[in-house]
């Protein structure tokens, strides 16, 4: 998604699991009971807001301003733009393809989500109907299993939830059983490798329900540095029209296809 668009062919650097304490057996089904109520939630199935991503690396700053549309189940729409508004650089993907534009260079890049391509900057275990659920603190709906439940060290309120997705990852999802809200999320691969971290802060107190976080930083095996995704403003949750998913490039463009 973003790291595609603006980490192409750069190395990663490395995360740690933090240390935690074993839970009282008998805190185990409150928690597990939270943890239903807050996937039961039904919240906006679109995302469309303005972001300033933030890409800390080597001991410099950049700050990107973009708008960022996602519209259930698998579309996306990523664009950096100048200060006039000017779309630089446009990602789109319908869950199946996707096109990146750098209209600055008439160039274009297009494949399958599915492709090793894609999966460089992407980790296979974040599908395209999740994008949503990443980046607004909530998790997959896809079921998958609690099999450990573990307490913070520094925080009695958080609880670090275990799980098993599909390709043999491993998620450790930090929940705040006092406030019903994800902290943070980690998918480790089978051989340990931490493919991504995403810490989410600064949640907005608006609505009851489906509280959004303004805030994600990123890290990850593929990310070299630290992102941080920041919320300038988010607009009203309706659905987005399908057409602004789908690019008609001029013809003096050229497209690679990518594998």
């Amino acid at each position: 998604m973003l790291i595609l668009a603006l980490l192409l062919f750069l190395p990663g650097c490395a995360s740690k699991i933090p240390s935690s304490l074993p839970l009282a057996e008998g805190e185990k089904p409150l928690v597990l009971k939270q943890l239903q109520e807050f996937q039961n939630r039904r919240c906006a199935q679109s995302l469309d807001a303005d972001v300033t991503v933030e890409w800390q690396m080597y001991g410099k700053t950049e700050k990107i301003p973009s708008v960022l549309q996602l519209q259930s189940p698998s579309f996306l729409r990523y664009s950096v733009v100048d200060p006039i508004g000017r779309q630089l650089l446009i990602l789109v993907s319908d869950g199946s393809s996707f096109t990146l534009v750098d209209n600055r260079k008439a160039k274009a890049l297009t494949g399958q989500v599915k492709s090793n391509f894609w999966n460089k900057f992407v980790p296979d275990s974040i599908t395209s109907k999740d994008y949503i659920s990443w980046l607004t603190g909530r998790l997959p709906e896809d079921v998958f299993e609690v099999y450990e439940i573990r307490q913070d060290k520094e925080s009695v309120e958080s609880v670090w939830l275990l799980t098993k997705w599909k390709n043999n990852s491993r998620h450790h999802v930090l929940f705040s059983s006092k406030d019903n809200q994800v902290i943070r999320h980690i998918i480790e691969s089978d051989d340990n490798e931490i493919l991504l971290d995403v810490v989410y802060s600064d949640y907005n107190s608006n609505t009851l329900h489906c509280k959004k976080p303004n805030q994600l930083k990123i890290e990850g095996a593929k990310i070299t540095g630290t992102l941080k995704l920041h919320f300038d403003e988010f607009f009203p949750g309706d659905p987005i029209s399908l057409n602004i998913f789908h690019l008609t490039l001029p013809e003096h463009f050229s497209v690679k296809i990518v594998e």
